[in-house]
């Protein structure tokens, strides 16, 4: 008999919504039937989706716990329908090598839903290929953004991961993910969003990305191997069409945030808008919403990198970038799909199934054999997003005022962690999704 039963209306990829039940076992998907045995039931009103997966996200531990921490970060992923995280390495200290990087897994440990923990590439050669096999992925700085100082020199970076790709079968098939602008933030003393804009132009990253590209692809053409081959090549948070593009022509994976989604310079957003890449112009977001719908982009990450109101309503010049966005990704484009501008499949695509094949991981869709992780969303279910009822600790949105549709019902690994909306999951719930990628299936850690 199953432990948990999930009854409604299922999204099955390819299929579409059908009536039945998820009959769930040991924390994995045993049965999909029209009709289930279990210990308990739930009978769900919405349409029962996968859980998200967010392959970028900055939970501010070690370091900076006054703004988030593991565990507030991934009960405010919980509410809003995630159920998978991946942690940054721009921490204090940054992590950057196998120790610090065992540090981080110890801290994480109190989270509410699974996690991984990405790498910073480096020149520490040694400790790097060990560190990159136990992380969940790499993640590349290749321009200077808050707590991070960008390695800029793409021969350089390029080597070191041939170098890791060379030495270790265990990190080949392991996702990287570049922030890609091109400069060392010299010179960021911008008064407002449209100059924060002009300063760190769209021209930029899309060198940046060209730079990246044309390595790689000499690199393969002196290896007689496609460099892609070695890693899932992802450049975060685009912010331009011809960023989209650029990154397309080279055989890269491309990942959008709602921030660069739904905000723009035209905005009364000051200091709160500031970020990296910056926001850009409303022309410039309806583009990368066009790329978005025409199936050009991969997934949607939410970026999410919280600072508290005092630090960031400051000065423009003073004040650190980066938004909070975990818990609304998933609500604000849900969202769109009830206006009709997204497609269903296209929605769980984004969110959820794509991040989980670039990372390897057994989640993403509902197939028997896969993690439970599900949530629960009514298409009537509409609300106004507010800071003050949100779980992340820094305690504001960009996005308030904005309508979203948060989850009713959320489970992660056969536990229920939201509730009728309400957080009701366990401290440490969440487990490790880290080892060996080439393979495809990504191991977790228990």
């Amino acid at each position: 008999m199953n432990d948990l039963v999930v009854e409604g209306k299922i999204f099955l990829w390819s299929r579409g919504i059908v009536e039945g039940c998820v009959g769930i076992k040991n924390g994995r998907i045993a049965e999909i039937k029209k009709v289930a045995r279990g210990e308990e039931k739930i009978r769900c009103r919405g349409v029962i989706l996968p859980g998200g997966v967010d392959i970028h996200v900055h939970m501010r531990e070690p370091g900076m716990t006054h703004k988030e921490d593991f565990y507030t970060g991934t009960v405010a992923a919980a509410c809003g329908g995630t159920t998978a995280v991946v942690d940054m390495p721009n921490t204090f200290p940054p992590t950057d090598d196998l120790d610090s990087l065992r540090e981080k897994k110890r801290l994480a440990e109190k989270s509410a839903v699974d996690y991984g923990i990405m790498v910073a590439l480096t020149e520490k050669l040694g400790s790097q290929v060990r560190a990159a096999e136990e992380a969940t992925g790499i993640k590349w700085y290749y321009g200077t953004t808050t707590g991070a100082v960008g390695w800029g020199d793409a021969k350089k970076g390029v080597s070191v991961l041939a170098y890791i790709a060379g030495q270790s079968d265990r990190c080949q098939g392991k996702l990287l993910t570049v922030h890609a602008e091109k400069g060392d933030g010299t010179g960021d003393n911008a008064r407002s969003l449209e100059e924060h804009s002009r300063m760190r132009s769209v021209e930029r990253e899309v060198e940046a990305v060209e730079a990246i590209g044309n390595t790689v692809k000499k690199a393969g053409e002196e290896t007689k191997r496609d460099v892609n081959e070695w890693f899932v090549f992802n450049i975060a948070h685009v912010s331009s069409p011809m960023t989209v593009e650029t990154a397309r022509k080279h055989g890269f994976r491309t990942e959008v945030t709602p921030h660069h989604l739904f905000l723009d310079t035209g905005m009364a957003l000051g200091p709160l808008g500031k970020v990296n890449p910056p926001l850009r112009s409303k022309a410039e977001r309806m583009g990368l919403w066009k790329k978005l719908v025409s199936g050009e982009v991969d997934v949607v990450a939410s970026d999410h990198a919280p600072h508290t109101f005092e630090e960031k309503n400051i000065d423009f010049p003073e004040a650190p970038a980066g938004l909070p966005g975990v818990e609304t990704r998933m609500p604000l484009i849900f969202y769109e799909v009830k206006r009709g501008n997204l497609d269903l499949e296209m929605f769980v695509g984004l969110v959820s199934r794509n991040p989980a094949k670039m990372l390897g991981v057994p989640k993403g869709e509902i197939a028997i054999g896969l993690d439970a992780d599900l949530a629960v969303f009514s298409f009537q279910n509409v609300s106004r997003v507010m800071g003050e009822k949100l779980h992340s600790k820094c305690g504001w949105t960009p996005f308030e005022g904005f309508n979203a549709i948060f989850p009713d019902t959320v489970i992660c690994r056969g536990g229920v962690v939201v509730r009728d909306g309400e957080f009701v999951g366990e401290r440490g719930w969440g487990k490790y999704l880290g080892g060996n990628k080439a393979d495809g299936v990504g191991e977790r850690e228990h």
